[in-house]
């Protein structure tokens, strides 16, 4: 079951005391950021699910001959 909080609900609930459970899918960029600003709220109950045996998502599987990154970047 898929169910969307406001993020106004969920401060609400973590001041009464409340701990939600939340399962993310996917260790990529997206997922990694998700949890980062679950932590930062306060949520400390994360799973993450990932099909493959590490993090990185699309930058970890895909690779792409000649690509490069000419910037830093500490997402990356």
């Amino acid at each position: 079951m898929t169910r969307h909080y406001p993020l106004g609900r969920v401060r609400a609930a973590l001041r009464r005391g409340r701990r939600p459970r939340v399962a993310i899918i996917g260790a990529g960029f997206g997922g990694l950021a998700a949890a980062v600003a679950l932590r930062r709220i306060g949520v400390d109950d994360i799973f993450i699910i990932e099909r493959s045996d590490g993090v990185g998502g699309t930058w970890r599987l895909n690779t792409y001959p000649g690509a490069a990154c000419d910037i830093q970047s500490h997402l990356y």
